[in-house]
Protein backbone atom coordinates (compact mmCIF):
# COMPACT_ATOMS: atom_id res chain seq x y z
CA UNK A 1 0.00 0.00 0.00
CA UNK A 2 1.15 3.54 -0.79
CA UNK A 3 4.12 2.26 -2.78
CA UNK A 4 6.46 4.86 -4.28
CA UNK A 5 7.83 3.96 -7.70
CA UNK A 6 10.41 5.95 -9.63
CA UNK A 7 9.89 6.08 -13.38
CA UNK A 8 9.98 8.05 -16.61
CA UNK A 9 6.83 9.15 -18.42
CA UNK A 10 6.78 7.93 -22.02
CA UNK A 11 3.22 8.76 -23.11
CA UNK A 12 -0.15 10.05 -21.99
CA UNK A 13 -3.63 9.57 -23.45
CA UNK A 14 -6.93 11.17 -22.51
CA UNK A 15 -9.33 9.07 -20.47
CA UNK A 16 -12.88 9.60 -19.33
CA UNK A 17 -14.03 12.31 -16.91
CA UNK A 18 -10.96 14.57 -17.17
CA UNK A 19 -8.63 11.65 -16.42
CA UNK A 20 -5.59 10.45 -18.35
CA UNK A 21 -3.71 7.20 -18.73
CA UNK A 22 -0.03 7.82 -18.13
CA UNK A 23 2.48 5.21 -19.26
CA UNK A 24 5.76 5.07 -17.36
CA UNK A 25 8.91 2.96 -17.49
CA UNK A 26 10.53 1.98 -14.23
CA UNK A 27 13.92 0.30 -13.85
CA UNK A 28 12.52 -1.98 -11.13
CA UNK A 29 8.91 -2.50 -12.23
CA UNK A 30 9.01 -2.30 -16.02
CA UNK A 31 6.15 -0.67 -17.88
CA UNK A 32 3.14 0.53 -15.88
CA UNK A 33 -0.01 2.44 -16.80
CA UNK A 34 -1.29 4.94 -14.25
CA UNK A 35 -4.85 6.27 -14.22
CA UNK A 36 -4.55 9.93 -13.25
CA UNK A 37 -7.98 11.20 -12.15
CA UNK A 38 -8.87 14.83 -12.87
CA UNK A 39 -5.48 15.62 -14.37
CA UNK A 40 -7.04 17.33 -17.40
CA UNK A 41 -8.90 19.85 -15.25
CA UNK A 42 -7.56 23.41 -15.25
CA UNK A 43 -7.30 23.25 -11.47
CA UNK A 44 -5.21 20.05 -11.47
CA UNK A 45 -2.07 20.31 -9.37
CA UNK A 46 -0.55 17.16 -10.89
CA UNK A 47 -0.67 18.10 -14.58
CA UNK A 48 2.71 19.81 -14.54
CA UNK A 49 4.34 16.70 -13.10
CA UNK A 50 2.90 14.35 -15.72
CA UNK A 51 4.64 15.68 -18.83
CA UNK A 52 6.21 13.18 -21.21
CA UNK A 53 9.96 12.78 -20.70
CA UNK A 54 10.00 13.74 -17.05
CA UNK A 55 11.20 11.57 -14.19
CA UNK A 56 8.96 11.26 -11.19
CA UNK A 57 8.16 9.40 -8.02
CA UNK A 58 4.68 7.94 -8.34
CA UNK A 59 2.52 6.91 -5.41
CA UNK A 60 0.22 3.93 -5.98
CA UNK A 61 -0.83 0.59 -4.55
CA UNK A 62 1.36 -1.86 -6.44
CA UNK A 63 0.11 -5.40 -7.07
CA UNK A 64 2.39 -7.87 -8.90
CA UNK A 65 0.94 -8.98 -12.22
CA UNK A 66 -1.29 -5.94 -12.53
CA UNK A 67 -0.44 -3.31 -15.15
CA UNK A 68 -2.93 -0.46 -14.58
CA UNK A 69 -3.01 1.42 -11.28
CA UNK A 70 -4.74 4.47 -9.86
CA UNK A 71 -2.24 7.25 -9.38
CA UNK A 72 -2.44 8.59 -5.84
CA UNK A 73 0.28 11.24 -6.09
CA UNK A 74 3.38 12.28 -8.00
CA UNK A 75 6.57 14.19 -7.23
CA UNK A 76 8.85 15.41 -10.01
CA UNK A 77 12.44 14.23 -9.65
CA UNK A 78 13.84 15.57 -12.93
CA UNK A 79 11.98 17.96 -15.21
CA UNK A 80 14.71 18.10 -17.89
CA UNK A 81 14.07 21.81 -18.25
CA UNK A 82 16.76 22.42 -20.88
CA UNK A 83 15.35 19.63 -23.05
CA UNK A 84 11.77 20.88 -22.80
CA UNK A 85 12.70 24.52 -23.45
CA UNK A 86 14.57 23.85 -26.71
CA UNK A 87 12.59 22.92 -29.84
CA UNK A 88 15.15 20.52 -31.32
CA UNK A 89 15.95 18.85 -28.01
CA UNK A 90 12.26 18.58 -27.20
CA UNK A 91 11.61 16.97 -30.59
CA UNK A 92 14.48 14.55 -29.98
CA UNK A 93 13.07 13.67 -26.56
CA UNK A 94 9.74 12.99 -28.25
CA UNK A 95 11.44 10.44 -30.50
CA UNK A 96 13.12 8.83 -27.50
CA UNK A 97 9.84 8.54 -25.62
CA UNK A 98 7.85 7.23 -28.58
CA UNK A 99 10.52 4.70 -29.47
CA UNK A 100 10.57 3.49 -25.86
CA UNK A 101 6.76 3.41 -25.91
CA UNK A 102 6.30 1.38 -29.08
CA UNK A 103 9.10 -1.02 -28.25
CA UNK A 104 7.67 -1.85 -24.80
CA UNK A 105 4.00 -1.88 -25.75
CA UNK A 106 2.41 -5.27 -25.23
CA UNK A 107 4.38 -8.28 -24.21
CA UNK A 108 7.85 -7.05 -23.30
CA UNK A 109 8.88 -8.51 -19.94
CA UNK A 110 9.55 -6.29 -16.94
CA UNK A 111 13.31 -6.86 -17.09
CA UNK A 112 13.60 -5.64 -20.68
CA UNK A 113 11.26 -2.73 -20.02
CA UNK A 114 13.37 -1.87 -17.00
CA UNK A 115 16.51 -1.87 -19.15
CA UNK A 116 14.73 0.38 -21.65
CA UNK A 117 13.95 2.74 -18.77
CA UNK A 118 17.65 2.87 -17.93
CA UNK A 119 18.56 3.63 -21.55
CA UNK A 120 15.91 6.35 -21.75
CA UNK A 121 17.15 8.05 -18.60
CA UNK A 122 20.74 7.89 -19.83
CA UNK A 123 19.71 9.42 -23.17
CA UNK A 124 17.71 12.23 -21.55
CA UNK A 125 20.60 12.99 -19.19
CA UNK A 126 22.92 13.30 -22.20
CA UNK A 127 20.53 15.69 -23.96
CA UNK A 128 20.14 17.76 -20.81
CA UNK A 129 23.93 17.93 -20.55
CA UNK A 130 24.32 19.37 -24.05
CA UNK A 131 25.00 16.24 -26.11
CA UNK A 132 24.20 16.25 -29.82
CA UNK A 133 20.68 14.89 -30.40
CA UNK A 134 21.50 13.01 -33.62
CA UNK A 135 24.13 10.91 -31.86
CA UNK A 136 22.05 10.35 -28.73
CA UNK A 137 19.07 9.24 -30.82
CA UNK A 138 21.12 6.93 -33.02
CA UNK A 139 22.77 5.24 -30.05
CA UNK A 140 19.49 4.95 -28.13
CA UNK A 141 17.59 3.46 -31.06
CA UNK A 142 20.43 1.04 -31.79
CA UNK A 143 20.53 -0.05 -28.13
CA UNK A 144 16.76 -0.57 -27.92
CA UNK A 145 16.86 -2.60 -31.13
CA UNK A 146 19.58 -4.81 -29.65
CA UNK A 147 17.52 -5.27 -26.50
CA UNK A 148 14.63 -6.50 -28.63
CA UNK A 149 16.66 -8.78 -30.88
CA UNK A 150 16.44 -6.45 -33.89
CA UNK A 151 20.08 -5.42 -34.27
CA UNK A 152 21.24 -5.10 -37.90
CA UNK A 153 23.85 -7.63 -38.99
CA UNK A 154 26.96 -5.51 -39.49
CA UNK A 155 29.57 -8.27 -39.27
CA UNK A 156 28.95 -9.95 -42.62
CA UNK A 157 26.56 -10.08 -45.55
CA UNK A 158 23.18 -10.86 -44.08
CA UNK A 159 22.32 -13.03 -47.09
CA UNK A 160 25.45 -15.04 -47.88
CA UNK A 161 27.87 -14.44 -45.00
CA UNK A 162 30.67 -12.89 -47.03
CA UNK A 163 32.75 -10.23 -45.30
CA UNK A 164 33.10 -7.67 -48.11
CA UNK A 165 30.29 -5.32 -47.12
CA UNK A 166 29.19 -2.98 -49.89
CA UNK A 167 25.76 -1.66 -48.89
CA UNK A 168 23.12 -1.53 -46.16
CA UNK A 169 19.80 -3.23 -46.80
CA UNK A 170 16.88 -2.04 -44.70
CA UNK A 171 14.71 -4.84 -46.03
CA UNK A 172 17.23 -7.59 -45.22
CA UNK A 173 18.39 -6.01 -41.97
CA UNK A 174 22.07 -5.36 -42.40
CA UNK A 175 25.12 -5.40 -44.64
CA UNK A 176 25.15 -6.89 -48.13
CA UNK A 177 28.28 -7.94 -49.99
CA UNK A 178 29.04 -6.55 -53.44
CA UNK A 179 27.42 -9.51 -55.23
CA UNK A 180 24.21 -9.40 -53.16
CA UNK A 181 24.16 -5.60 -53.46
CA UNK A 182 24.11 -5.93 -57.26
CA UNK A 183 21.39 -8.60 -57.15
CA UNK A 184 19.27 -6.40 -54.85
CA UNK A 185 19.68 -3.40 -57.15
CA UNK A 186 21.16 -1.26 -54.38
CA UNK A 187 23.83 1.38 -54.78
CA UNK A 188 27.18 0.61 -53.10
CA UNK A 189 28.02 2.72 -50.06
CA UNK A 190 31.37 4.25 -49.22
CA UNK A 191 33.70 2.58 -46.74
CA UNK A 192 33.26 5.61 -44.49
CA UNK A 193 29.47 5.22 -44.47
CA UNK A 194 29.66 1.50 -43.76
CA UNK A 195 32.15 1.97 -40.94
CA UNK A 196 30.04 4.72 -39.37
CA UNK A 197 26.90 2.58 -39.49
CA UNK A 198 28.74 -0.37 -37.94
CA UNK A 199 30.19 1.85 -35.22
CA UNK A 200 26.74 3.21 -34.30
CA UNK A 201 25.27 -0.31 -34.21
CA UNK A 202 28.08 -1.68 -32.04
CA UNK A 203 28.34 1.26 -29.61
CA UNK A 204 26.14 2.18 -26.68
CA UNK A 205 25.17 5.46 -25.05
CA UNK A 206 28.21 5.13 -22.79
CA UNK A 207 30.35 5.50 -25.92
CA UNK A 208 28.86 8.88 -26.85
CA UNK A 209 32.25 10.64 -26.71
CA UNK A 210 33.84 8.15 -29.08
CA UNK A 211 31.01 8.48 -31.61
CA UNK A 212 31.12 12.28 -31.42
CA UNK A 213 34.84 12.21 -32.15
CA UNK A 214 34.94 9.54 -34.86
CA UNK A 215 31.54 9.26 -36.53
CA UNK A 216 30.53 12.83 -37.27
CA UNK A 217 26.90 13.38 -38.24
CA UNK A 218 24.69 10.31 -37.67
CA UNK A 219 21.40 11.51 -39.20
CA UNK A 220 21.57 8.98 -42.06
CA UNK A 221 22.28 6.10 -39.68
CA UNK A 222 19.43 7.17 -37.41
CA UNK A 223 16.98 7.33 -40.32
CA UNK A 224 18.03 3.85 -41.45
CA UNK A 225 17.49 2.41 -37.95
CA UNK A 226 14.08 4.07 -37.59
CA UNK A 227 13.04 2.59 -40.93
CA UNK A 228 14.26 -0.85 -39.83
CA UNK A 229 12.07 -0.61 -36.74
CA UNK A 230 9.09 0.24 -38.93
CA UNK A 231 9.74 -2.64 -41.30
CA UNK A 232 10.86 -5.38 -38.92
CA UNK A 233 8.97 -4.51 -35.74
CA UNK A 234 5.88 -3.05 -37.41
CA UNK A 235 6.20 0.05 -35.25
CA UNK A 236 6.10 3.54 -36.74
CA UNK A 237 7.87 6.29 -34.79
CA UNK A 238 5.71 9.17 -36.03
CA UNK A 239 7.52 11.86 -34.03
CA UNK A 240 10.65 11.27 -36.10
CA UNK A 241 9.25 13.30 -39.01
CA UNK A 242 8.82 16.34 -36.77
CA UNK A 243 12.34 15.92 -35.40
CA UNK A 244 13.70 15.83 -38.94
CA UNK A 245 11.78 18.99 -39.89
CA UNK A 246 13.09 21.07 -36.98
CA UNK A 247 16.64 19.73 -36.81
CA UNK A 248 17.73 20.77 -40.32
Amino acid sequence: MNDRITGLIISQTDYRDHAALVNILSRNYGRLTLRAEGVRKITSKSAGSLITCTKGEFSLDYVPGKTIFRLKGVRTLSAYRKVHSDLVLSAAAGVLAECADVMTYGGQDAENAGETAGLLEEALDLLEGGARPDIVLALFVSSVMELNGLSPNVDECVLCGKKNAASISIRDGGFLCSECTAKAGLSPRSITDLRRFRLVCKAGLQHYGVIEEKAGNTDTELKTLIEMIRLHAGASVRSFSFYESVSH
